[in-house]
């Protein structure tokens, strides 16, 4: 009759300890699944950021891109101007050097 109830204490106890097992190991996946989540959240956060800072950097990549164009036409349009100025101080000096 002892040993029945050595063995009845035996199993229960080991009912008990596997309970207790198992509810550390729902404990352990729960903070497992919510750990993954946060990482993913943290992933999208960082992914939107970098997405963001690629628009803004080609929108900068765009606008100096469009300066320079302009710089470069105004330059040329400048060199032009430069050159129709040249030529006519040039015939304008001409005339004069065979006039003396």
């Amino acid at each position: 009759d002892r040993e029945r109830e050595a063995r009845a204490a035996a199993v229960a106890d080991n009912k008990e300890k596997m309970a207790i097992a198992q509810r550390s190991i729902n404990e352990l996946i729960a903070a497992s699944s919510q750990d993954r989540a946060l990482r993913d959240q943290q992933h999208e956060a960082v992914q939107d950021s970098l997405k963001r800072a690629q628009a803004s950097r080609k929108a900068l990549e765009d606008v100096l891109m469009h300066e320079k164009t302009d710089r470069f036409r105004q330059f040329e349009r400048l060199h032009e101007r430069l050159d129709t100025v040249q030529r006519s101080l040039s015939s304008a000096a001409s005339p004069k050097k065979r006039e003396a």
